[in-house]
Protein backbone atom coordinates (compact mmCIF):
# COMPACT_ATOMS: atom_id res chain seq x y z
CA UNK A 1 0.00 0.00 0.00
CA UNK A 2 1.11 3.25 -0.74
CA UNK A 3 1.32 5.47 2.01
CA UNK A 4 2.21 9.14 -0.18
CA UNK A 5 -1.57 8.69 -1.59
CA UNK A 6 -3.62 11.44 -0.94
CA UNK A 7 -7.48 10.87 -0.96
CA UNK A 8 -9.09 13.35 -3.88
CA UNK A 9 -11.10 14.81 -0.72
CA UNK A 10 -8.21 15.92 1.27
CA UNK A 11 -5.88 17.50 -2.07
CA UNK A 12 -6.27 20.76 -0.64
CA UNK A 13 -6.06 20.30 3.02
CA UNK A 14 -3.02 22.23 4.52
CA UNK A 15 -3.10 24.95 1.55
CA UNK A 16 -2.81 28.76 2.69
CA UNK A 17 -6.00 30.00 0.23
CA UNK A 18 -7.78 28.15 2.44
CA UNK A 19 -6.75 29.60 5.88
CA UNK A 20 -7.05 32.99 3.87
CA UNK A 21 -10.62 32.11 3.10
CA UNK A 22 -11.37 31.01 7.15
CA UNK A 23 -9.92 34.58 8.23
CA UNK A 24 -11.91 36.59 5.74
CA UNK A 25 -14.97 35.08 7.18
CA UNK A 26 -13.36 35.73 10.38
CA UNK A 27 -12.18 39.22 10.04
CA UNK A 28 -15.65 40.06 8.46
CA UNK A 29 -18.13 38.60 11.21
CA UNK A 30 -15.82 40.79 13.27
CA UNK A 31 -16.76 44.04 11.57
CA UNK A 32 -20.00 43.12 11.67
CA UNK A 33 -20.31 42.62 15.31
CA UNK A 34 -18.79 45.66 15.78
CA UNK A 35 -21.00 47.80 13.74
CA UNK A 36 -23.83 46.43 14.81
CA UNK A 37 -23.36 47.07 18.42
CA UNK A 38 -25.97 49.66 20.10
CA UNK A 39 -25.66 52.93 20.55
CA UNK A 40 -24.93 52.88 24.51
CA UNK A 41 -21.34 52.98 23.10
CA UNK A 42 -21.54 56.07 21.60
CA UNK A 43 -21.34 57.78 25.22
CA UNK A 44 -18.53 60.21 25.48
CA UNK A 45 -15.65 59.10 27.17
CA UNK A 46 -15.64 62.62 29.09
CA UNK A 47 -16.53 61.49 32.90
CA UNK A 48 -18.90 64.31 33.16
CA UNK A 49 -20.74 64.47 29.79
CA UNK A 50 -23.48 66.96 29.03
CA UNK A 51 -26.49 65.52 27.46
CA UNK A 52 -27.51 68.86 25.29
CA UNK A 53 -24.25 67.95 23.27
CA UNK A 54 -25.03 64.38 22.56
CA UNK A 55 -27.48 63.61 19.51
CA UNK A 56 -31.17 63.80 19.55
CA UNK A 57 -31.73 59.44 19.53
CA UNK A 58 -29.24 59.33 22.29
CA UNK A 59 -31.44 61.51 24.54
CA UNK A 60 -33.74 59.74 23.89
CA UNK A 61 -32.49 56.55 24.51
CA UNK A 62 -30.33 57.88 27.63
CA UNK A 63 -33.99 59.59 29.41
CA UNK A 64 -36.45 56.27 28.36
CA UNK A 65 -34.94 53.35 27.62
CA UNK A 66 -31.77 54.06 30.66
CA UNK A 67 -34.86 54.49 33.13
CA UNK A 68 -36.62 51.46 31.93
CA UNK A 69 -33.38 49.19 32.56
CA UNK A 70 -33.07 51.00 35.97
CA UNK A 71 -36.82 50.14 37.01
CA UNK A 72 -36.08 46.40 35.57
CA UNK A 73 -33.31 45.95 37.70
CA UNK A 74 -34.43 47.24 40.54
CA UNK A 75 -37.66 45.23 40.28
CA UNK A 76 -35.44 41.69 39.84
CA UNK A 77 -33.78 42.88 43.48
CA UNK A 78 -37.12 44.15 44.76
CA UNK A 79 -38.89 40.50 43.57
CA UNK A 80 -36.80 37.84 45.12
CA UNK A 81 -36.77 39.72 48.99
CA UNK A 82 -41.13 39.86 48.39
CA UNK A 83 -40.81 36.19 47.53
CA UNK A 84 -38.72 34.92 50.09
CA UNK A 85 -40.39 37.29 53.09
CA UNK A 86 -43.76 35.37 51.33
CA UNK A 87 -42.28 32.05 51.56
CA UNK A 88 -41.26 32.43 55.49
CA UNK A 89 -44.44 34.02 56.10
CA UNK A 90 -46.37 30.63 54.41
CA UNK A 91 -44.05 28.32 56.37
CA UNK A 92 -44.11 30.09 59.86
CA UNK A 93 -47.97 29.55 59.17
CA UNK A 94 -47.56 26.34 58.41
CA UNK A 95 -45.24 25.38 61.03
CA UNK A 96 -47.41 27.24 63.61
CA UNK A 97 -50.51 24.77 62.51
CA UNK A 98 -48.32 21.90 62.48
CA UNK A 99 -47.97 22.70 66.45
CA UNK A 100 -51.40 23.30 67.09
CA UNK A 101 -52.24 19.62 65.52
CA UNK A 102 -49.45 18.07 67.36
CA UNK A 103 -50.28 19.72 70.41
CA UNK A 104 -54.22 18.79 70.31
CA UNK A 105 -52.62 14.58 69.37
CA UNK A 106 -50.88 14.94 72.67
CA UNK A 107 -53.57 15.72 74.60
CA UNK A 108 -55.22 13.03 73.30
CA UNK A 109 -52.60 10.87 74.13
CA UNK A 110 -52.04 11.95 77.21
CA UNK A 111 -55.81 11.22 78.07
CA UNK A 112 -55.34 7.47 76.90
CA UNK A 113 -52.61 7.37 79.15
CA UNK A 114 -54.64 8.26 82.12
CA UNK A 115 -57.40 6.16 81.30
CA UNK A 116 -54.86 2.96 80.69
CA UNK A 117 -53.29 3.62 84.09
CA UNK A 118 -56.74 3.74 85.69
CA UNK A 119 -56.88 0.21 84.34
CA UNK A 120 -53.99 -1.12 85.12
CA UNK A 121 -54.68 -0.15 89.18
CA UNK A 122 -58.16 -1.87 88.70
CA UNK A 123 -56.12 -5.06 87.52
CA UNK A 124 -53.95 -5.15 90.19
Amino acid sequence: MNNNYKHPGMKNEGVQPYVGTLEAEQELHAYELENSRPAVECLPATPNYNLNYLPPDFKEFADTQETQIQQELYNRQERPVSSTYTKLCDLRDKLSSQRVTLMSQLKQVGEQLKKVNQQLDKFS
